[in-house]
């Protein structure tokens, strides 16, 4: 019954995550129609899981939350006295790997530098700052190819980033983090131990 319960509210969430997708995505691709995406699809086309598709995720100040699908390691906190306490498994299902994947597919990876910061246009003087800074990272593994974009010490908490091409990616990026954090994996994990300001 339990199980059941928990199965219900991660298919409605994968659910309203692909909707919100849907919705802020039409008509915002910045891509043609007629061009493919890096990850291989016109835009106009359904997205299709591949059968190699693998991701993981590292968010947080210092990089301490993490996430490997691989694995299904979901890791809340690696800051504590305690390590062993803040790790679970998280065993996603297809359709919530198909929603993941429609997320990022949704992004033209090449068209990422591998270390970006997607909220300091790098051609301005004008820098936004955040103490403490935050880590992201995204490792995307599908149709053979690897893909990994490292945004270390960002003013995460800045609500959009600094064109639309890096919004996208701060858009994806919080919607896979809060989508994992809504889990009931994660918040059966325990409380921090300790709380940045």
């Amino acid at each position: 019954m339990e199980g059941e319960k928990i199965m219900i509210k991660r298919c409605l969430t994968a659910l309203l995550l692909s909707l919100c997708l849907l919705i802020s995505g039409c008509g915002k691709t910045g891509i043609n129609e007629t061009e493919k995406n890096e990850m291989g699809r016109k835009e106009t086309e359904s997205v299709r899981l591949p059968e190699d598709f693998r991701f993981s995720l590292i968010w947080g100040v210092y990089g301490i939350s993490s996430y490997d699908s691989q694995t299904g390691k979901l890791v809340k906190t690696t800051d504590t006295k305690t390590p062993e306490k803040y790790i679970t498994t998280l065993t996603l299902d297809e359709d919530e790997m198909q929603m993941i994947y429609g997320l990022i597919s949704s992004l033209n990876l090449n068209a990422y530098p591998k270390e970006y910061d997607p909220f300091n246009d790098p051609k301005s003087e004008s820098k936004v700052y955040q103490t403490p800074s935050v880590t992201w990272e995204i490792q995307v593994f599908a149709k053979g190819k690897e893909y990994v974009i490292s945004c270390p010490n960002i003013a995460g908490g800045t609500p959009k980033g600094y064109n639309d091409r890096a919004t996208a990616f701060v858009d994806v990026f919080r919607q896979i983090r809060n989508f994992l954090m809504e889990t009931e994996e994660w918040k059966a994990l325990p409380e921090y131990e300790v709380f940045y300001r």
